[in-house]
């Protein structure tokens, strides 16, 4: 739950952020925390969640 509040300070609030301006955020991420509940459709695994695990195997 104290993850959840921490990403949503930054995204609506800008906080944890050198100037208060967020930027980049992809639309899964954006509507994850809108709703409060992870996505489950197909199209919610986009190549942000492939290239961050990408490291584990190798």
């Amino acid at each position: 739950m104290i993850i959840r509040k921490n990403f949503k300070d930054w995204l609506f609030n800008g906080k944890f952020t050198a100037d208060g301006e967020v930027f980049d955020v992809g639309m899964t991420t954006r509507e994850a925390l809108e709703l409060n509940r992870g996505m489950s459709d197909f199209y919610s695994n986009e190549n942000g969640s492939l290239m961050r695990i990408l490291p584990l195997p190798l």
